[in-house]
């Protein structure tokens, strides 16, 4: 139990470990992202009206760029989520060995298959579709015999 325990605990602090991994490296995109952002915002500042095109640019750029930060804020709160997840999963709430509860009993005869009981039901079974069939197949002959008297 302890060696399947331990290789489950060191997996998941490895896939912790890449997770945090891929925050960081999220966080500094975003930074990024935001120093871009902000020399947007100093160049729409210093835009002369003569340079609409120029703004209409950066407008769109600015949008674009924005957009970037929101989705991988999104993708930065999704891995913390993991990594709390996966925390989770190994703290010691989660993983607890097995426990025997009282005494185990090894019976003589074995409760099932009660051999007796079944061979008796299956004959009880067997004689009534026999008893079954064969009224059905006197009907049937029956029916038959009716049908060539009205067809003759």
């Amino acid at each position: 139990y302890k060696v399947h325990s331990d290789t489950y605990i060191n997996t998941q602090k490895e896939l912790i470990k890449l997770a945090q991994e891929d925050v960081s490296f999220a966080k500094e995109n975003l930074k990024k992202l935001q120093l871009t952002l902000e020399g947007y915002n100093e160049k729409m500042i210093n835009i002369t009206t003569a340079d609409a095109a120029l703004a209409g640019i950066y407008t769109i750029q600015i949008g674009q760029n924005q957009t970037q930060a929101q989705a991988l804020q999104a993708h930065i709160s999704a891995l913390k989520t993991k990594v709390y997840n996966l925390e989770l999963s190994i703290s010691p709430l989660k993983i607890k060995p097995t426990q025997l509860v009282g005494n185990v009993e090894v019976l003589d005869k074995p409760i099932k298959p009660k051999k007796a009981l079944s061979v008796i039901v299956s004959f009880i079974t067997g004689l009534l579709l026999a008893v079954f069939l064969a009224f059905f197949l006197e009907f049937a002959g029956k029916l038959k015999e009716e049908d060539n008297i009205k067809g003759n």
